[in-house]
């Protein structure tokens, strides 16, 4: 049996939490604050990428879910972002290998889950608060999945250990890759 995600609270509705719950055999929800969410708009403002607030947010919360849940079967999508629905996939399959979980692929598609879905009736409990959601989403564990953190190694440019972007160098040059 096909799992179903559904959304209760909009990602662009700050003053309103927005919960996103998975639903069949195996249920879970997770919740991302009003308080988080204004935090995370800021640091999007901050990176000069506004635009991409809401559906980079969407896309990190299912990422989280599916991650968490590791549905078995097709997972449908309810489809919130009208228009958008190759851009979310695309999103959270680069999330996915991103994290390092490029072994783990959900089928994922998209339908209209309805109010009458399982899916939907948890994230209105949840939402009610008569139940708690599996999850609270910090702002740390929403950034490891949208902004991972650049691998530090060894760095062949000069055979030191360290970041790879190599920022320290001093006088504030970058070094050629043709030493």
């Amino acid at each position: 049996m096909a799992y179903q995600i559904d959304q209760s609270g909009k990602i662009e509705q700050t003053s309103l939490d927005t919960i996103i719950a998975l639903s069949n055999n195996k249920k879970y929800c997770v919740i991302l604050r009003r308080k988080t969410k204004r935090l995370l708009q800021e640091e999007f403002r901050l990176r000069r990428k506004p635009r991409m607030f809401i559906f980079d947010t969407f896309c990190a919360l299912l990422t989280i879910i599916l991650i968490k849940a590791k549905p078995t079967a097709p997972v449908f999508i309810d489809k919130e972002y009208f228009g958008n629905e190759a851009l979310i996939k695309a999103r959270i399959l680069e999330f996915i290998n991103k994290i390092g979980l490029s072994n783990y692929i959900p089928e994922i598609e998209f339908t209209l889950v309805g109010k009458n879905s399982p899916a939907h009736h948890l994230a209105a409990k949840v939402g009610n608060k008569t139940i708690k959601p599996d999850e609270v989403v910090t702002l740390e564990g929403i950034s490891i999945v949208l902004w991972p953190q650049k691998k530090t190694g060894y760095s062949a440019i000069n055979r030191t250990k360290g970041n790879l972007t190599q920022d320290w160098i001093p006088g504030g040059r970058k070094p050629s890759r043709s030493y």
